[in-house]
């Protein structure tokens, strides 16, 4: 996963995002820096190699990130934990998705580049909506 001093890039990040465990949330800190690092590519019209790296990197950190946050909750016994790991499924799907829109060189360009601008904004909900959903069990398995 890459790593927080990346070439000013500075993803928005509040307290209110942390999950109480510090691993996931410079996880979460990563994801924002590679959604970010593929906004201002895709703005300042980067070559489509570039553009796609970019965002196979942001789906194979996801990636690893969600079997890293689905084997948490499972070991501290959260109980939607598999309902979770549904979501993440959902997610890599969309991911891909977009993937293959960005690849095909036929695709619709201004459709694939809005989805990729927007991804920042897609992590975000993904850290409020899903992942927030077990900040107080993760912060009583911590002891907090």
């Amino acid at each position: 996963m890459g790593s927080l001093a990346d070439n000013d890039i500075t993803p928005i990040w509040s307290e209110a995002f942390e999950t109480g465990d510090p691993e996931i949330d410079r996880q979460h800190q990563c994801l924002l820096v590679d959604s970010v690092r593929l906004k201002a590519l895709v703005e300042r019209g980067a070559p489509r190699d570039e553009v796609i790296a970019a965002l196979t990197a942001l789906i194979a950190d996801c990636s690893a990130h969600f079997r890293f946050e689905e084997a948490m909750l499972r070991n501290t016994n959260f109980p939607r934990a598999e309902v979770h790991a549904g979501q993440h499924q959902a997610i890599e799907a969309m991911l891909q998705q977009l993937a293959n829109m960005i690849a095909d060189p036929s695709g619709t360009a201004p459709e694939s580049d809005q989805l990729t601008i927007t991804m920042e904004q897609k992590i975000i909900e993904i850290i409020v909506r899903h992942d927030l959903d077990f900040k107080s069990h993760l912060l009583a398995v911590h002891g907090r």
